[in-house]
């Protein structure tokens, strides 16, 4: 089961890549907005403009 989680995030990041967006997940308790070039920010954050 872990390796088909594992799996599953690899190809969200593949998809957020191809579309040029975002995955959100939880890390460290808190959601989190991951970018295809390794950029994590806390989803309750307002990015910077």
């Amino acid at each position: 089961m872990d390796e088909y989680i594992k799996r599953t995030g690899e190809l969200a990041m593949e998809q957020a890549k191809k579309n040029n967006t975002y995955i959100v997940y939880e890390k460290d308790g808190e959601l989190v907005k991951e970018y295809p070039d390794g950029k994590i920010i806390p989803l309750n954050e307002e990015e910077e403009g």
